[in-house]
């Protein structure tokens, strides 16, 4: 195999002239196939493992390890970030990957904030996007209230019972919940 970087790597792929998913006994399930950007011709095979590999390795070279560090401990406070609204905020924008709680509510009406992409050296990176909340339904049932867009694990709406406390989880607009008892 030919000695390649990542930037010749990256080149083929994003040039969309690499192939995924094929299969090669000798590098495994999954490989790149790398294209000459001049003549269009496969000069090189590189696995997946190996390309992944190269970009950790670039981005933790000198130059940005700095910025990928400072990138991840604001995912990571962001990710795990816990916003107590009590009863207040009961008409709310939901932000992504933080957990929102509100005590007893009579009613909650939630949308969805735009989540912001995450960059790292001017390239976006993909990040799933959670909306995770939580309140507590009093002696009267709570009534929630969310954007149309959003379907509920096996097509099941729940019934919001009274004294009870949920947790529900939005990924890709697939709404799934957790429920206990208050009383």
């Amino acid at each position: 195999m030919a000695d390649i970087t990542l930037q010749d790597a990256l080149k083929s792929i994003n040039a969309g002239v690499s192939e995924n998913n094929t299969s090669d006994a000798t590098l495994g399930n999954e490989y790149v196939e790398l294209y000459d950007p001049t003549t269009g011709e496969a000069v090189d095979k590189q696995p997946m493992s190996r390309l992944a590999s190269m970009m950790v390795d670039e981005m933790m070279n000198e130059d940005n390890s700095e910025q990928i560090a400072q990138a991840v401990l604001n995912w990571k406070q962001d990710k795990y970030q816990v916003f107590n609204h009590g009863t207040a905020d009961t008409t709310f924008a939901l932000t992504a990957n933080c957990k929102h709680v509100w005590g007893v509510v009579s009613s909650l009406t939630l949308t969805l904030a735009t989540p912001t992409p995450t960059t790292i050296n001017g390239v976006t990176v993909p990040v799933v996007n959670e909306y995770y909340f939580q309140f507590d339904s009093g002696s009267t049932a709570t009534t929630l209230n969310l954007p149309s867009t959003v379907k509920w694990n096996g097509d099941q709406i729940p019934q919001i019972a009274a004294n009870t406390r949920y947790q529900i989880n939005i990924e890709d607009n697939i709404a799934t919940v957790a429920l206990i008892s208050l009383s």
